[in-house]
């Protein structure tokens, strides 16, 4: 699911973009497919997470060193 995000996303910023884009399209889809094959499961939600762009429900913020269960 994550793959097709990523796929979808790049391809609708290459078809407005042109050329240039087409060419960061193979690159993103080439070495996010590599990646993927080498992390574990959900990787990509654990880094968005750590970004700040998604909350992840029953976590504590990323930025919080001490929490009490």
């Amino acid at each position: 699911m994550d793959e097709l995000i990523i796929f979808l996303f790049t391809l609708t910023l290459a078809l407005i973009y042109g050329k240039v884009m087409w060419i960061a399209f193979l690159a993103i889809q080439y070495f996010y497919t590599r990646t993927k094959r080498k992390k574990p499961r959900g990787f990509l939600k654990h880094g968005l997470y750590m970004l700040g762009f998604i909350q992840m429900k029953n976590y504590p913020d990323y930025f919080q060193r001490e929490f009490h269960e």
